[in-house]
């Protein structure tokens, strides 16, 4: 729809409409400052796990839908079985039926093979030969490596696009400046006062204003520490602060008393 910052996508699964519904995808459409101020709030992280949000949230649908759902049942099921063997094994442990197995009877049951005893980071474990458990830490180390890895790469993202966006500015400075020069060496042999050498001088403030107003926007409030932008204020109301701050800013640029070069400003939106 029109003026919408976001649109869903649904799944490519079309047999069932709930699959459809918990596969389905949010892309940004239009990024606009309100949605920025929002991600950049100090409070994003703990709003989140609102479960308000967490029921809008197509990224969590996907996430617990179908892979953390299984894999929560699986373990689920693992931890139910190892509960019924251990509380199979406590009745044997019990030899003297008083409801608790003292340290005695513990050492009895490691001894005769019921138990065995595992120390791992300062916690004593216990386990049956019927339990379902894992013999080595190497799926553990594998996640850290793959957190790792990730963490990594959006870092790595990031710094890429913060230095693409600064070449990409840098570029458009220098070739504002190399137009400029072409533009006066073609009217540098006419006179300063002539009809030539004015639209020469007003070519070249053109293009020093596409910077300044090329600023305001990309970003929200130009980097102007005298425009203060509230995420209350309308679309319009915002459009007003930035012209007048851009109006302003360009003073430096233009002379606004003379008629014909106010005109230029005034084609601004």
């Amino acid at each position: 729809p029109p003026n919408s910052l976001t649109a869903q996508v649904r799944g490519t699964n079309r047999r069932s409409a709930i699959i459809q519904y918990l596969r389905a995808c949010s892309v940004d459409v239009n990024y606009d400052y309100r949605s920025w101020a929002m991600h950049n709030d100090a409070w994003r992280n703990f709003n989140v796990w609102r479960p308000s949000v967490l029921f809008r949230n197509s990224d969590m649908r996907r996430i617990l839908f179908p892979d953390v759902a299984f894999t929560g049942l699986v373990a689920a099921g693992v931890t139910y079985y190892n509960y019924l063997c251990a509380c199979k094994v406590w009745l044997e442990l019990d030899t003297d039926g008083d409801g608790e197995v003292s340290v005695a009877e513990l050492k009895e049951g490691i001894e005769a093979g019921l138990v065995e005893a595992h120390h791992i980071m300062g916690t004593d474990f216990f386990i049956t030969s019927d339990m379902l458990t894992l013999s080595t830490t190497i799926p553990f180390t594998m996640t850290s490596i793959a957190l790792g890895m990730m963490l990594s790469f959006r870092a790595q993202n990031c710094n890429a696009r913060y230095n693409e966006a600064r070449q990409v500015w840098g570029s458009m400075v220098n070739e504002g400046r190399a137009l400029s020069s072409r533009i006066m060496s073609l009217v540098g042999s006419h006179p300063a006062d002539s009809e030539v050498a004015l639209a020469g001088v007003h070519a070249v403030k053109c293009v020093m204003t596409f910077s300044h107003v090329l600023k305001y926007h990309v970003t929200t409030d130009g980097h102007c520490p005298d425009l203060t932008i509230r995420l209350s204020m309308t679309d319009a109301e915002v459009n007003q602060a930035k012209g007048e701050a851009i109006r302003q800013e360009l003073k430096t640029v233009w002379d606004y008393s003379n008629p014909t070069e106010l005109a230029f400003v005034g084609r601004l939106p």
